[in-house]
């Protein structure tokens, strides 16, 4: 999830329990993974669930 997303809807967000590096994003280019945001999610009352996303700061990159 961008982190432009997680500011502009002012989401709640963790720090990773493992942060890791990602390389594959730009060439020459690594971005450090160090937060969680967890969103809750339901299909009507009856199906609650929760999806947990890593927040990538990608305001600085293309991606094409």
């Amino acid at each position: 999830m961008s982190r432009i997303l997680v500011d502009h809807l002012k989401l709640e967000t963790e720090p990773h329990s493992q942060p890791y590096t990602l390389n594959w994003i730009k060439k020459g280019l690594s971005i450090k993974v160090k937060d969680l945001c967890h969103i809750s999610i339901s299909v009507d009352k009856f199906y609650p669930d929760s999806v947990v996303y890593d927040v990538v700061d990608m305001k600085n990159i293309l991606v094409f």
